[in-house]
C-alpha cells in the first residue's frame, strides 16, 4: 500500500469497519485457507518494515495522551453473540503486557494532516497495546488456529484519562488468568495493514478468573473496588448494596460448551472464517487508495 494513501485519517474508517463484518458475512469469504491466514497473523514485532522497505525499531509510546476527538466508540452487542459466534475462546496466563504503542512503525504519536476536498481517506492515530498470553485451556477453536500462546492485539493505551480509549478492548495484568474471546482481525496501522488476533468484540470479549475461581466482565473488579472506596454521603438515601453476578471457571465453560446447542440467527451473520481479513485487507486497501467504498466480495456487478 502507498505510503501517501495511508497518511491521512478519517473518523468514518471505524463505522465502515463495523458494517463490513456482517457485510461479508453476507457476501461469502475470500479464497485464502484458515492456515494462511493464521500465519499472515503475525503482530507488530521489535521491527517493522514500512513501505519504503527500511526497518524501524518500535518502541515504547512516549506520548499517551489521547486527543478526546480521535478516541474510537465501540457499540456494545448482545453478549449472546459474543459467546456463540467468537471462533476462538481461550483460558490464559497473561505473560507480557506489552505498549502502548501508537498505531506507526515506530510506535510513537503521529498526527494526521489537515483534510482536503482531495484528501484521500486513511488511518487515523490510536493506541494499541500487545499481549502475550500462554494458553492453559483452549475452549474452542473453530479453524485449529490456537498453539501454546497467543498474541493479542489490544485497542486503546491502557492509561487514563479516557478510559473509552485507554481500555477499549480490555484490562490486562501480567500473571492474572483471563478467559478471551478471539478473532482474526485487521490492525489498521499508518504505514500497513496487518492481520492479528484481536477480542471478538473489545470489552465485552474479556473475562478474568480471580484466585478464587470466580469469573468476572472486564471492568467489574475496578468497579467494585470503587463502590467500595465511595465516602457515603449522609444526606443520601440509602443505596442497595453493589452485587455482581458470579459464576465459576467450570460453569463458564460448561455455559460457553453449550451456546450453540442451539442455532442463534442473529448471531450467525458474525460467525466468519479467518480467511475473511484477507478480503478485507483488500477491501480497505482499494478504499484508501481511490477514496471509493469498494463492492464487499462475492457481490455481482450491477447490469448495465
Amino acid at each position: 500500500m502507498g505510503t501517501i494513501a495511508m497518511s491521512h485519517a478519517r473518523r468514518s474508517t471505524n463505522a465502515l469497519a463495523g458494517a463490513f463484518v456482517v457485510l461479508l458475512a453476507s457476501c461469502g469469504s475470500a479464497g485464502q485457507d484458515a492456515a494462511d491466514a493464521a500465519q499472515a497473523s503475525a503482530v507488530p514485532d521489535s521491527t517493522l518494515i514500512t513501505d519504503a522497505a527500511v526497518a524501524v525499531g518500535r518502541r515504547l509510546a512516549e506520548d499517551t495522551w489521547t486527543d478526546p476527538n480521535i478516541h474510537t466508540d465501540y457499540g456494545t452487542i448482545d453478549p449472546q453473540t459474543v459467546f456463540y459466534a467468537a471462533p476462538i475462546v481461550v483460558v490464559g496466563t497473561v505473560r507480557e503486557v506489552l505498549g502502548p504503542f501508537w498505531n506507526s512503525a515506530d510506535g510513537q504519536r503521529w498526527t494526521r494532516p489537515t483534510r482536503t476536498a482531495e484528501t484521500l481517506p486513511s488511518v487515523e492515530p490510536g493506541m494499541y497495546r500487545e499481549i502475550v498470553v500462554d494458553i492453559d485451556t483452549v475452549l474452542r477453536d473453530d479453524f485449529q488456529q490456537m498453539g501454546s500462546e497467543v498474541r493479542v492485539v489490544a485497542g486503546g493505551g491502557g492509561v487514563e484519562p479516557d478510559a473509552r480509549d485507554a481500555f477499549r478492548a480490555g484490562r490486562y495484568t501480567e500473571g492474572e488468568t483471563v478467559i478471551l474471546f478471539l478473532r482474526l482481525q485487521v490492525q489498521f496501522m499508518r504505514d500497513d495493514l496487518l492481520a492479528v488476533y484481536k477480542p471478538f468484540w473489545g470489552p465485552e470479549s474479556v473475562f478474568h478468573v480471580g484466585e478464587d475461581g470466580d469469573v468476572l466482565g472486564d471492568g467489574v473488579a475496578e468497579a467494585i473496588a470503587r463502590a467500595q472506596n465511595e465516602v457515603p454521603d449522609p444526606e443520601a438515601p440509602p443505596e442497595p448494596p453493589f452485587v455482581p453476578g458470579v459464576v465459576t471457571l467450570d460453569e463458564f465453560a460448561a455455559m460457553i460448551a453449550s451456546t450453540r446447542d442451539v442455532r442463534n440467527e442473529a448471531a450467525e451473520g458474525y460467525r466468519l472464517d479467518p480467511s475473511t481479513v484477507a478480503a478485507e485487507i483488500e477491501f480497505w486497501t482499494e478504499f484508501f487508495e481511490t477514496g471509493i467504498v469498494p463492492d464487499p466480495p462475492g457481490v455481482p456487478a450491477p447490469i448495465p
